[in-house]
This record gives C-alpha cells, sequence and structure tokens, in this order.
C-alpha cells in the first residue's frame, strides 16, 4: 500500500508545480471560458497580486507533496496536520 501511496503522492505534486508554473508563466493552452463571469473572473485574479498568492500556494504545496512533508490527516500519524483540532472548539 505503500508504493501506491508514494506514486501519487509524487503525481498530485507534480500536477500541483506545473498547474502553478503555468500560473505564472503561461506555457500551457487554456480552453475559452465557457461563461463571460469565468472570464472575468480570471481576468481580475491574474491582474491582481492574488493571483501570484495562489499560484505560489499551489507551487509550496506541490513541493511539499513531493518532500514528503504534507501527510495525510490520520490520527495514528503524528506528525500529520490534524485539521479536526484547528476548527473543532474544546469544551473541557
Amino acid at each position: 500500500m505503500k508504493v501506491p501511496a508514494f506514486i501519487s503522492r509524487i503525481l498530485l505534486g507534480v500536477i500541483f508545480i506545473v498547474y502553478g508554473a503555468n500560473g505564472f508563466f503561461r506555457f500551457g493552452h487554456t480552453d475559452p471560458f465557457a461563461t463571460p463571469i469565468a472570464r472575468e473572473y480570471m481576468t481580475v485574479m491574474l491582474a491582481t497580486p492574488y493571483g501570484h498568492i495562489l499560484f505560489g500556494l499551489q507551487i509550496a504545496c506541490g513541493l511539499l507533496l513531493i518532500a514528503g512533508r504534507l501527510r495525510s490527516c490520520k490520527p495514528d500519524n503524528p506528525r500529520g496536520l490534524h485539521i479536526q483540532h484547528l476548527y473543532v472548539p474544546h469544551f473541557s
């Protein structure tokens, strides 16, 4: 089970890096948008610094996935990020 998880983690990391770099360098082909609202949203996103933050975050997450630093949220993994501890208040 470790080999498929490793392969899927590496592939997902590569996908994140490629699409994040595509946001900066525009080397990939983009299809025309289906609605004018989607076209307007992406035009605004790319014209403001939020697009750079989004694409930089994609690249950073891809690098973390490839490096093996981004782990699953399983309770038996003490080094993983436990999302439930961030959102569920503790009333004890």
